[in-house]
């Protein structure tokens, strides 16, 4: 399994058979072996996560289907076939020539799904923006049920894992300088709550040291040899 930074929140990772995109909106994509299939997933609308370019691949592109959360505008996507919507607390399964995709979806804190993918006997988790939001401009109110938003769909992902006896292989998941120090807290509840084998943080608007200083928080013991340290955009990672 390979695994590509392109930029803020866009990944794409290579299977065996098959090939995802998520959250292209800018940046240099790498050329996708044609012989696999292209599964595009776009979380939600916010200009950070969503760009009309991603349709263009398309031509370029035959196997390419494209899972889209129901957040987004339907005209901005009409012409073009081979398009699934899909919304929160939602599970479907997509062919994709010589597999399937089981593709379950929980409710963003912020716009739009997160993903946990079952694909080639690999378990996938985008969180998107599915993330504890702590601002410090916004009253205590406000964050309290951030947290409580957070925690009843981390709850639900922790059930869905629990019931399949699997856990997660690989996880993607929000990690914001603008939240100062607050921002550890979404991944490093995510890590104590369900927990992966291997974690990229993104979404991450501003300097990548701050992974580092995740690496370091008090909070990560135990987990920090999980976190995958990212250092430039369309850095590759194999990971095993």
């Amino acid at each position: 399994m390979k695994v590509e930074f392109i930029k803020h929140s866009s990944f794409c990772v290579e299977l065996d058979r098959c090939i995802l995109l998520f959250d292209y909106y800018k940046g240099i994509l790498p050329e996708f072996n044609r012989e696999k299939a292209l599964i595009v997933f776009v979380s939600h609308r916010h200009e950070d996560h969503f760009s009309r370019k991603i349709f263009e691949l398309g031509n370029k592109y035959k196997r390419i289907c494209y899972i889209i959360s129901d957040d987004i505008d339907k005209s901005a996507v009409t012409e073009n076939k081979n398009v699934n919507f899909i919304g929160a607390g939602e599970d479907r399964t997509y062919n994709y020539g010589e597999g399937q995709i089981r593709v379950r979806t929980l409710k963003s804190t912020d716009e739009g799904v997160a993903f946990l993918l079952d694909v080639e006997e690999r378990r996938i988790y985008f969180g998107a923006d599915l993330n504890y939001w702590y601002w410090k401009e916004e009253g205590s109110e406000w964050n309290d049920l951030q947290k409580q938003a957070y925690s009843e769909e981390l709850g639900k992902l922790k059930a869905m894992i629990e019931k399949d006896n699997k856990g997660i292989e690989l996880a993607f998941a929000v990690l914001d300088n603008r939240q100062q120090e607050h921002a550890y807290l979404g991944i490093t509840y995510f890590m104590q709550l369900v927990g992966a084998k291997y974690v990229f943080p993104m979404h991450i608007n501003g300097s990548l040291d701050i992974i580092d200083k995740l690496k370091a928080c008090p909070d990560m013991k135990g987990f920090s040899d999980r976190i995958i340290r990212i250092k430039n955009d369309n850095e590759v990672f194999d990971i095993c």
